[in-house]
C-alpha cells in the first residue's frame, strides 16, 4: 500500500522526514560537545529542523503528505511535540488554521491584545523583547494555548491532558539540562530562533482581519475569494534562486497555497509560474519584508497595516501552531 498521499512527493517527503529526524537527534549531540563550531552547527541544524518540521505539521493539517488518515494525524502529533504545538489537540490546530483559509479571517480563541491591554507591565514587557527581536507574542499566544483550558469553559476537558504533556515535558527539558546544561541553553536559543522565523513568514502573507471567534461556527460572505486574492501575499526568499525557498519547504508560494490548498509542498514553485504565467503575481520581496519587520518590530504588538507594498506593519501572534 502506497503511503505517501502523492506518489510524486515520496522522495522529497522522504528527504524532508529524514532531514528532520536526523537533525534534530544530530544537533543534540553536537550541542553537548565542547567545540564551538559543532555548537554554532547544532543551533543552526536545531533551529531549522524545527522549521521544516512545522511546516511539515502544517502539510499534515491540510492532509497532503499520507493517505491514511488515522497516519497523518499519528505523524501530526509527533510533529507537535517536536515543535511544541502539542498543548492544543491536533482538531484544534486544525480548526483555526481551516478557518483561516474557509473564512478569509484569522480567528482566535483569545485576544491577546486585549489581554495586553488590560495587563501593560506584560504589555511594555513583550515591547522591549520584540525590541530585541525576541519573538515575545508569539511566545504569548504558546503560554496562552497552554492556560486555554483554565480559561476557556469549551476546552475544560483538557486540563489533564495539558498537565500531563506539561509534566512529560518538564521531565524531559530537567534530564536534558542534567545531562548538558549547555544543551539546554543552546536548545532554548534555536526554539526562539525557530519562532521568530516562523512568525517572520506569518508577518507578511496577509492582511486579514482578526476575529475572536474561533469557538463560533460563523462565515463572513463579505470576504469572499477576491477579498483573498487581494489580501494575500507571497514573500518568496527568492525568485531568482527558488531551491532556496526550500529552507522554508515553500510556504512563501503562499498566494499558489490559497489558491489550491490541497496541493502538497513540493508542486508550489510549478503552480506558481502556471498560475502567473500571464499576470503579475502579488509579491513582497525579501527586501521590504526584512526593513518593514524591522521598522514596525514594536508597533507590530498592536497594530497591522493596510498596504503591504507601502507601510505594512505585518501580523503577529497567528501562527498555526497555537490553538488559539
Amino acid at each position: 500500500m502506497q503511503l505517501f498521499k502523492y506518489r510524486d512527493g515520496v522522495i522529497p517527503n522522504f528527504c524532508a522526514f529524514v532531514y528532520v529526524f536526523t537533525g534534530y537527534i544530530l544537533s543534540f549531540y553536537w550541542a553537548a560537545q565542547d567545540n564551538l563550531l559543532l555548537n554554532l552547527l547544532a543551533l543552526l541544524l536545531l533551529s531549522h529542523s524545527l522549521i521544516i518540521a512545522a511546516y511539515l505539521l502544517h502539510e499534515c493539517i491540510h492532509k497532503t503528505l499520507l493517505r491514511d488518515n488515522h497516519k497523518n494525524i499519528a505523524l501530526a502529533s509527533a510533529l507537535s511535540w517536536i515543535t511544541g504545538a502539542c498543548y492544543s489537540e491536533y482538531e484544534c490546530l486544525k480548526k483555526k488554521h481551516m478557518r483561516h483559509h474557509a473564512n478569509r479571517v484569522d480567528s482566535l480563541a483569545i485576544d491577546h491584545q486585549a489581554f495586553l491591554e488590560k495587563h501593560p507591565m506584560i504589555c511594555h514587557l513583550v515591547e522591549i523583547l520584540e525590541w530585541f527581536y525576541i519573538p515575545a507574542v508569539e511566545i504569548l499566544t504558546h503560554i496562552l494555548s497552554i492556560a486555554a483550558p483554565f480559561i476557556l469553559p469549551a476546552r475544560k476537558h483538557q486540563r489533564n491532558r495539558v498537565l500531563t504533556i506539561l509534566g512529560l515535558r518538564f521531565l524531559f527539558f530537567s534530564a536534558l539540562a542534567l545531562w548538558s546544561w549547555k544543551t539546554m541553553i543552546i536548545y532554548s536559543l534555536a526554539y526562539l530562533l525557530f519562532i521568530r522565523v516562523l512568525g517572520f513568514m506569518d508577518a507578511f502573507q496577509h492582511i486579514y482581519e482578526v476575529r475572536v471567534n474561533l469557538d463560533e461556527e460563523k462565515v463572513f460572505p463579505e470576504f469572499d475569494r477576491n477579498y483573498e486574492e487581494a489580501h494575500t501575499w507571497s514573500n518568496l526568499l527568492s525568485e531568482k534562486y527558488p531551491c532556496l525557498n526550500l529552507l522554508v519547504l515553500n510556504f512563501c508560494y503562499h498566494n499558489v497555497h490559497h489558491h489550491r490548498p490541497a496541493e502538497p509542498w513540493h508542486r508550489l514553485p510549478q503552480l506558481h509560474r502556471e498560475h502567473y504565467a500571464d499576470k503579475t503575481a502579488p509579491e513582497v520581496s525579501l527586501k521590504q519584508q526584512l526593513s518593514d519587520f524591522h521598522q514596525f518590530r514594536v508597533k507590530r504588538v498592536h497594530e497591522t497595516g493596510e498596504n503591504p507594498v507601502d507601510v505594512n506593519y505585518g501580523a503577529a501572534g497567528v501562527s498555526f501552531l497555537a490553538g488559539v
